[in-house]
């Protein structure tokens, strides 16, 4: 009957501290619920131009908003072959190879081919009339800065569902844009 007894308190003993441990984890969830809710209040909000476009495009609107729409029908073309570019365009101002692609060039834009696919990954932009403001204005902050020793540009990129705006500048201070890239 002892033996009885004392196996009963210590179930009862050992309940009472499966009780407790898992209040204690409760608590200790809901704590760590509150301060992943406030790191987020902290955090701060993203830009309203990416926060209200979460379609699989959202890229390549931003991109074309930055123009006017002047590129849009450019941005048709990416995914596309050299052949079908040309068709659209004509021969290209100038043309070649960087990075290990080749690339067309006309006028302000220029198209970068995949040397896999053989097909349009990324336009680039030689559009000055756009100043750092105006970025900022458009596409808010940017999600990575750095500084592209390759190329000796300060670089800033944007990233969405459907690709990445790039912005290139001559340093970090410099209100001059030199080129605005769209890749895939």
């Amino acid at each position: 009957m002892k033996i009885i007894g004392s196996l009963v308190v210590c179930v009862g003993i050992l309940t009472g501290c499966i009780d407790v441990d898992q209040e204690e984890q409760t608590v200790t969830s809901m704590v760590s619920a509150k301060k992943a809710e406030t790191l987020n209040v902290e955090k701060q909000p993203p830009t309203a131009v990416k926060s209200e476009t979460n379609q699989t495009n959202e890229g390549r609107e931003a991109f074309s908003t930055l123009f006017q729409d002047t590129y849009n029908k450019n941005l048709t073309y990416l995914e596309k072959s050299e052949k079908d570019i040309q068709e659209a365009y004509g021969e290209p101002d100038e043309s070649g190879w960087y990075e290990g692609g080749e690339f067309l060039q006309y006028d302000q834009f220029t198209y970068f081919i995949h040397p896999e696919s053989n097909r349009a990954e990324s336009v680039a932009v030689q559009d000055v009339s756009l100043k750092q403001a105006d970025i900022n204005e458009r596409l808010g902050s940017a999600d990575k800065r750095y500084e592209n020793k390759m190329e000796g540009l300060w670089t800033e990129e944007y990233n969405y569902n459907d690709g990445k705006i790039v912005v290139e500048k001559a340093s970090e201070s410099s209100e001059e844009v030199m080129c605005i890239w769209f890749r895939k």
